[in-house]
């Protein structure tokens, strides 16, 4: 496993060597495409990885994409769909169409949310057509498990009357995601 900061992001050397990894066009179905998958999935590896793939040029950032839709797992959807509110429209577009290529419902929702709300007419065009390309069926939002509790607070009430509930989740082993619920 590749270190992490202090702050619990992941480290530049990470980053780059997920973006290395994807640019090798080799993801070949096994346990290092797993892994990269599952890393990826966490908000906290996610965010500085897309934002590290952002500074790229455009070739490595479709090529990136493009070896990640080809994986076929559903996962890479919601990996690929925070691209989608790139102020980059070739960056946007080509997010569109590695989602129509990988054909996972996962991907309407954001998809759709382009058709409804982006002011940009080719990017509402090809959202629009990437969703007739998909599949109806939606994800079951109530089969998806919950990662395992790790720790609940409540805050004391403060001068306001505010109050806040935090619930911190295990994501992996030596991981806790913080949620604030109120």
């Amino acid at each position: 496993m590749m270190s992490t900061t202090a702050n619990g992001f992941v480290s530049k050397t990470e980053r780059l060597a997920y973006l290395e990894q994807l640019l090798s066009g080799k993801l070949p179905a096994g346990p290092a495409t797993e892994h990269l998958l599952t890393r990826l999935m966490n908000p906290a590896v996610r965010g500085p990885f897309l934002e590290t793939l952002l500074l790229q040029p455009l070739p490595t950032i479709r090529d990136c994409v493009a070896n990640l839709a080809a994986t076929g797992d559903d996962r890479a959807a919601t990996v690929l769909s925070p691209l989608l509110h790139s102020l980059d429209e070739p960056v946007v577009l080509l997010t569109i169409d590695a989602l129509r290529r990988l054909g996972s419902p996962a991907a309407r929702p954001a998809l759709a949310e382009r058709v409804t709300y982006d002011q940009r007419p080719a990017i509402r065009q090809a959202a629009d057509e990437a969703l007739a390309n998909l599949p109806e069926e939606a994800v079951p939002t109530s089969d998806v498990a919950q990662l395992p509790l790790y720790a609940a607070y409540l805050t004391a009430v403060d001068g306001a009357g505010g109050q806040m509930a935090l619930v911190a989740r295990q994501w992996e082993e030596n991981e806790i995601a913080l949620f604030h619920v109120i």
